[in-house]
C-alpha cells in the first residue's frame, strides 16, 4: 500500500473486528500512531496484527481539492456557474445551492458532470433574492471532495 500525504501531523489507527464491529468481536489490540511527515520525506509503515495471521491489504483516498475560481452568472431564469477543472482524475463534479443560511447545500444534479460547467434552471419556482453556489469533484470511487468557496448570486425580483 502506497498513500502520499502532504507535510504535518497524523494519527493513525488501525483495529480489527469480526463482521458485527462490537466492540467484544475485536480480533486483537489496536495499532495507533502518530507519524509527522516532513517535506520531501518518504517513510514505510508496515503493520503486523498481533495474531500475526492475517495478510492485510487496503488502500487510502484522500479527499480531492475544492474546485476554485468558481463564477455563477444569473441569466434569466437560468444560472450559468463555471470552474476550473482539476487536474486529478476524477468522475466529474457535484453542484450544491442553498436558497436558505439556516439549511444545508442540496445538491442539484444526481449524477456528476464531466465538464467544469453547469446551468442551474430555475424554471417557474419561486426563488430567494440570493442563492448560494459550491462545487465538489467526485473520484473516481465515487468519494465527494472539498466544497469550492461558495459562490452568491442575487436574483432580480419580478
Amino acid at each position: 500500500l502506497e498513500i502520499e500525504l502532504a507535510p504535518g501531523s497524523y494519527e493513525f489507527t488501525v483495529e480489527l473486528y469480526t463482521e458485527s464491529f462490537r466492540i467484544g468481536d475485536r480480533i486483537g489490540p489496536g495499532f495507533w500512531k502518530i507519524i509527522d511527515v516532513q517535506p520531501d520525506e518518504e517513510l514505510e509503515i508496515t503493520f503486523y496484527p498481533a495474531t500475526e495471521t492475517l495478510n492485510i491489504t487496503g488502500w487510502i483516498e484522500l479527499l480531492l481539492p475544492a474546485p476554485t475560481e468558481l463564477h455563477a452568472e444569473p441569466l434569466g431564469s437560468e444560472v450559468h456557474l463555471s470552474w476550473l477543472a482539476l487536474p486529478q482524475q476524477n468522475q466529474g463534479y457535484f453542484i450544491l445551492a442553498q436558497t436558505d443560511p439556516l439549511n444545508r447545500f442540496q445538491v442539484l444534479n444526481t449524477r456528476p458532470v464531466a465538464e467544469p460547467n453547469f446551468t442551474h434552471n430555475l424554471g417557474e419556482e419561486k426563488f430567494p433574492m440570493e442563492i448560494r453556489y459550491t462545487v465538489a469533484a467526485v473520484s473516481e470511487n465515487g468519494l465527494v471532495g472539498y466544497y469550492a468557496a461558495t459562490k452568491t448570486v442575487f436574483l432580480e425580483s419580478d
